[in-house]
């Protein structure tokens, strides 16, 4: 009589425990190399914006100033509400309702979190969703997956720009974006609890495709502002490399990465490395101009709120860190 086989781990089994090795890594980063990072990563930024100044092609005409306001106060609120939505939606994966004001107000503050030496968006994000009734490591996982299908939706946006004028660079990045797609989708549908997950992923990837847009047109204004030519394509390519930055994970919002990647693709598609770098520091700076003063309203409001004495033990930021461990001990 021979035994059975033993039993193999799916590969939507692999791809969660993948993603709660690689979040596990994030939270679980030293604070000493949290700073070293930082400080890599300003240094980074400032050298991007530096060096592509100084190489920036001459700028014949005046700076179209309306232009850059405009990006900044209705490109970075447009950016906070798809944001918000995807929010909404992680939080349904995970059988949560979660009003559209309070996902703003989670959305704004991550953010602004960004900004510290630490993977705020993730800690933000992720604690609320715990205070919600979901675990750390759902909500870990979770966003996750997300973060995988914005990368996915991402690529084959540019993907699509890029066809008719770069029919090979849009094959590999469209093929690279479909494999992200299916398993950002296998992740979400492993870890969701919800009845009729497959909706939920394509409104997921609906509102990435929103975000992915106004990311586009933020990019091929800020250009256009500083009176140099780009195309759609071209900017849909920057927002990519944008993309890849800020989901890695490696520093903050991807400082510093983000401008190094789009000056690094930027000969790709046609632009010099300059216009990379200098397009994707002023939309940085744009974007935390017009998101700090609603940040700091709303923390003001929240530590009037709260006093450390009513914060409920389990919620402190260091239990990001304890409940991230492979056995989930924490889970609610």
């Amino acid at each position: 009589m021979t035994s059975a086989p033993p039993p193999t781990r799916s590969t939507g089994a692999r791809l969660v425990a993948l993603a709660r090795w690689v979040e596990r890594r994030m939270l679980t980063r030293s604070p000493r190399l949290e700073r070293v990072l930082l400080g890599v990563a300003i240094v980074m930024f400032v050298v991007a914006l530096v060096v592509g100044y100084l190489t920036l092609p001459a700028i014949t005409g005046p700076i179209r100033w309306e232009l850059l306001a405009l990006v900044a106060l209705a490109g970075t609120p447009g950016t906070v509400l798809f944001i918000s939505l995807e929010y909404v939606l992680g939080a349904r994966l995970l059988g949560l309702r979660v009003s559209v004001l309070e996902a703003l107000r989670v959305s704004v503050l991550s953010s602004a979190a960004n900004l510290l030496p630490l993977p705020g968006s993730v800690l933000v994000r992720t604690r609320e969703l715990r205070r919600s009734g979901s675990s750390y490591r759902g909500a870990l996982t979770t966003l996750a997956a997300i973060g995988v299908l914005w990368v996915g939706t991402a690529a084959l946006f540019a993907a699509g720009f890029l066809a008719p004028v770069r029919p090979v660079l849009a094959v590999v990045t469209g093929g690279a974006g479909l494999l992200f797609v299916v398993m950002g989708a296998v992740l979400a549908r492993v870890l969701s609890t919800t009845p009729g997950v497959g909706p939920l992923i394509i409104q997921v990837i609906g509102v990435e495709l929103g975000a992915t847009l106004i990311g586009t047109l933020r990019i091929f204004a800020v250009v256009t502002a500083l009176g140099l030519p780009i195309t759609l394509p071209q900017a849909a390519t920057l927002q990519l490399a944008g993309v890849v930055a800020t989901a890695s994970g490696i520093f903050p919002s991807g400082l510093g990465l983000r401008e190094a990647l789009s000056g690094l693709v930027s000969p790709l598609i046609g632009l010099p490395v300059s216009v990379g770098l200098v397009s994707s520091a002023i939309n940085r700076i744009l974007d935390k101009l017009a998101l700090l003063p609603a940040a700091l309203v709303l923390f003001l409001r929240s530590r009037r709120a709260s006093t450390p004495s009513a914060r409920p033990a389990d919620d402190a930021d260091v239990d990001v860190v304890a409940s991230a461990d492979p056995e989930g001990a924490r889970e609610r």
